[in-house]
This record gives C-alpha cells, structure tokens and sequence, in this order.
C-alpha cells in the first residue's frame, strides 16, 4: 500500500460556497500521480495562502491562539517551535492523499492531543471558549458543544495535522506554484 486517501463523500460532492473546492474523481487520481511520482508524504486537498495564525486572530480572535499554545505546549512541543510554527500555510478539512507511515505517525500525535484535551483542565477550558463562528448555527451548537456558540476545538483539531506535518519536515505538496498551489 503506497498511499491512502482520507476524506468523506463530500470530499467529491460538495461544493464549498467560499472557494471553488471540489474533487472530481479524475483530480483526485491526477492528485495520487503527483504523490507518486514527486514522492509526497501528503497532498492535502484544500490548501491555504494564508498564514494560519494571522488568519485565526482575524477569525477566531486572541482565544484561539491560547488554546492552539496551551495544548501544543502540552504536548512537549517548545514555545519557540510553536511560533515558528505561526505562519505556515496550513490545509483544512483534513482530506488529503497521505503515505501509511506519515498517517500512523499523524495518528499517535493526534490521539496524544486528544489525551491533553481531555485530560488538562487549563487546554479543556481554553478549548471551551467561544470561535466566533459566524457560519454556525445556534441549535447545532447547543446539540454538539452544549452552548450556544461554536467552540475552538475542531477549528483546533483541524489546524493540528498541517502543524504536525510542518514541524516533522515531512514533504508536502503545497505551495504558490506546481502541482498543488493554494486554493482556499
């Protein structure tokens, strides 16, 4: 087994109203020949421009990046990596074409953030505070988080994979210009 792809069946179905993203099944298959042949250990789907935090701040305000620097912190990562980290130009929704060894790597660090999110009550409460969702829906909230707002935690969760893969200088086909430029 070469590669995996993750992903749902909206990964090819929806199309999202603020950026023109969607998979054809044959821009999914031109996506795994690029894996192949430039031996990617990830191609993300949706990929930014944007620099992650300034992004959040503008999005999710100075929470975000509280929680973001409280679970990274406690999960060993250095305050120096985590900054360093800041601007990267993350890849959302999790939906990506991943070599085997990259996903199994990915999954001991995300289990391991769970743990700290579950277990720590300082990152639990900061992962709590409101995203300033303005796209969310009040009854959605209050079924998922209890609240009557979005909370930072999967706005969180979702950011974590491109820092993991970011910080363990793993190849990644993302970039202004080739065969995975920035689409969102």
């Amino acid at each position: 087994l070469d590669f995996v792809i993750t992903g749902t069946y909206k990964t090819v179905a929806k199309q999202l109203h603020y950026n023109g993203f969607t998979q054809t099944q044959a821009q999914i298959k031109q996506f795994l020949d690029v894996a192949k042949n430039h031996n990617y250990d990830i191609v993300p789907f949706l990929r930014s421009g944007s620099g992650m935090m300034s992004f959040c701040l503008y999005f999710h305000g100075q929470p975000f990046k509280e929680a973001w620097t409280a679970l990274l912190l406690n999960m060993n990562y250095s305050l120096s990596t985590i900054r360093a980290m800041d601007e990267t130009k993350p890849f959302y929704r999790n939906i990506y074409i991943i070599k085997p060894h990259a996903l199994k790597k990915l999954m001991v660090f995300m289990d391991k953030a769970m743990f700290v999110a579950e277990n720590n009550a300082q990152v639990k409460q900061l992962l709590q505070k409101d995203a300033k969702y303005k796209e969310g829906q009040e009854e959605v909230a209050m079924r998922v988080f209890h609240t009557k707002y979005y909370q930072l935690h999967p706005f969180i969760f979702e950011r974590l994979p491109s820092f993991f893969f970011h910080a363990e200088n793993m190849s990644i086909c993302h970039g202004p210009d080739g065969p995975c430029k920035y689409n969102s």
